[in-house]
């Protein structure tokens, strides 16, 4: 339990982050952009809570497993969305680089779990 504790702590920490950062961008990019990045950080923390609400057992772990796939390709998906935003000006470089580990670390902690919850399941490698 610790481990998705920290997951959720690092998501929505990276959420606060991009809502931060993105307030200064010019506003043509408020209703593309910014409003995808903002969309996608919230479904990154909305999938971890669904995923840790479901018990780990063999009956719930393929919709477990399946909300946690989704969070990492929406990390995924963030992780463009943020390298478009610095090349085409939505994003400040300083503002970009202040991202980029918050956004690794919480996919690393993502793939952490995901990884640990197959393990856990089948020990054995079943």
């Amino acid at each position: 339990m610790a481990e998705e504790f920290y997951v959720a702590a690092s998501a929505k920490a990276l959420a606060r982050l991009i809502f931060r950062v993105t307030q200064s961008s010019p506003k043509h990019f408020r209703f593309s952009l910014v409003g995808k990045m903002q969309t996608l950080t919230l479904g990154v923390v909305e999938g971890i809570y669904q995923a840790n609400e479901l018990p780990l057992e063999k009956e719930t772990f393929h919709t477990r497993q399946t909300y946690q796939r989704q969070v990492m390709t929406d990390l995924k998906l963030l992780g463009f969305m943020v390298e478009l935003g610095f090349e085409t000006g939505c994003l400040l470089q300083k503002d970009y680089l202040s991202l980029v580990e918050p956004l690794e670390s919480c996919r690393k902690l993502v793939y952490r779990w995901l990884t640990s919850d197959q393990k856990r399941i089948s020990p054995d490698g079943d």
